[in-house]
C-alpha cells in the first residue's frame, strides 16, 4: 500500500484515520509527528527541479483523470485544465503558504475512488527525482493525499474498498 511505502502507515492505521475524520486525524500524535517531520529545507530547495519533472509527466496524469471522468460520467468534480494549472497552484501553495483547509475545499467534490486510485499515480510523478528529493516530495504529497482521502471518506461516509477489513482479518 502506498501509505506504508511513503509514510510507514499500515492499512489499519489509514483506516483508523479515515474513521476519525480530518479534524481528529490532524490532532492525532502520529499525524502531527509526520507533519513535523517534513523536510521543508529540501522541499524549498528542490521546487524548480520538481516542477520541471512534473511538467513533463503531469499531462499523463491528467489524461488518466479524463479517462476516469469518461468512465464515470455522473461525476461532477472539476479537474484542472492543464498541467500548467497544477504547477501554478503548487507555486501559489508554496509561496503563499495556503493551508490544509483550502486544499480540502479545493478537492471537496473529487470522488473518494478517484483520490484513492490517483494517489499512487500522482506519487509516481516524483520517481525521476534523485533519492532524497524523491523521498521528501513523495512523503509530503502522500501526507496531503492522505488528508484528502480522509476528508473524502468523511464526506462519502465510507472507506475505500481496499481498506474494508475482510472477515479473516483481525479487528483494529
Amino acid at each position: 500500500m502506498i501509505f506504508k511505502e511513503t509514510l510507514g502507515l499500515s492499512a489499519a492505521k489509514v483506516r483508523k484515520f479515515c474513521r476519525m475524520g480530518v479534524a481528529r486525524s490532524l490532532a492525532a500524535p502520529q499525524l502531527v509527528a509526520l507533519l513535523g517531520s517534513l523536510d521543508h529545507e529540501v522541499l524549498g530547495r528542490t521546487t524548480l527541479p520538481v516542477l520541471k519533472a512534473m511538467h513533463e509527466e503531469l499531462p499523463h496524469f491528467y489524461e488518466w483523470i479524463e479517462e476516469w471522468r469518461r468512465a464515470y460520467p455522473n461525476s461532477t468534480f472539476a479537474a484542472p485544465d492543464s498541467s500548467g494549472h497544477a504547477i501554478r497552484w503548487i507555486l501559489i501553495y508554496l509561496e503563499q503558504g495556503k493551508g490544509i483547509e483550502e486544499l480540502l475545499q479545493a478537492h471537496a467534490r473529487v470522488p473518494l475512488d478517484l483520490m484513492w486510485e490517483g494517489t499512487p499515480r500522482l506519487l509516481a510523478l516524483f520517481d525521476p527525482l534523485p533519492s532524497l528529493e524523491r523521498h521528501t516530495w513523495k512523503s509530503a504529497v502522500a501526507l496531503l493525499c492522505l488528508l484528502l482521502i480522509v476528508a473524502a471518506c468523511e464526506r462519502e461516509e465510507r472507506l475505500p474498498t481496499e481498506l474494508i477489513p475482510s472477515r479473516d482479518s483481525s479487528p483494529t
